[in-house]
């Protein structure tokens, strides 16, 4: 036993943990073309169901907080039709990221204008979602209201951005055990809380913003790991 020495978990290096700046900020809505003033609530990496938990708790919130806008990034791209038809279901209209990157906000002029200020951003590119988070407000993690297991809370946690997801994290069991023990991130017991958390987070953007903070504290606090393990092989 005396020869061992735990230095840490390095996986904890990978997670940026840069701070969130005006013009990274402005960056990733400019992305989305959302407007500076919007209210954005991210759905990163959603599975089967957990898109319709999100348009149920969107429809309704956009009556109580103004320029609330969703952003919906599916897990995997075969399911972006199946995402298409089911927020059309809801009454709502959408832009594809794609079309985004083509016209700009441009795109938004194919919908009507009664229907622009709360259409939705489905994502439909690869490998944005790290970036896309800096236009967020709130992230929501999915994979977690069903029994997939969640993906990973510590991208947008490490931003320093307020985090919920649902009761099945078990992939992900010690960051979600560092951000619950500071207080940096919301579990939800089912879907029908998932409105609740968000109104709360969403009107109270002080309180959003000190979860947030300690999110991304906690995980600063268990960086290093890989310094360290250079420095001992050295």
């Amino acid at each position: 036993a005396a020869r061992v020495e735990v230095l840490g978990n390095i996986k904890y290096d990978s997670v940026d943990t840069a701070p969130l700046t005006p013009d990274s900020i402005a960056e990733a809505r400019g992305m989305l073309g959302l407007p500076a003033q919007a209210k954005v609530l991210i759905g990163g990496s959603t599975h089967p169901g957990e898109e319709g938990a999100l348009l149920a708790a969107y429809r309704p919130l956009c009556e109580k907080i103004r320029d609330l806008r969703l952003v919906l990034v599916p897990r995997y791209p075969h399911r972006l039709e199946a995402v298409g038809k089911e927020i059309v279901s809801y009454g709502l209209s959408c832009v594809r990221r794609s079309k985004l990157k083509d016209l700009g906000v441009g795109a938004f002029e194919g919908i009507s204008e009664a229907n622009r200020a709360r259409a939705l951003v489905l994502v439909d590119t690869m490998g944005e979602l790290g970036r896309l988070y800096r236009a967020a407000d709130v992230a929501f993690v999915g994979g977690s209201l069903i029994r997939h297991g969640g993906q990973n809370p510590m991208e947008p946690a490490g931003m320093g951005l307020p985090v919920i997801y649902g009761p099945h994290m078990h992939n992900f069991e010690e960051p979600v055990q560092i951000l619950r023990d500071a207080q940096g991130s919301i579990m939800l017991e089912d879907a029908g809380a998932l409105a609740g958390a968000l109104e709360k987070l969403l009107t109270n953007p002080e309180d959003a913003k000190a979860m947030g903070a300690r999110a991304r504290a906690a995980l600063l606090k268990r960086q290093g790991a890989t310094a360290k393990c250079v420095a001992y092989l050295k």
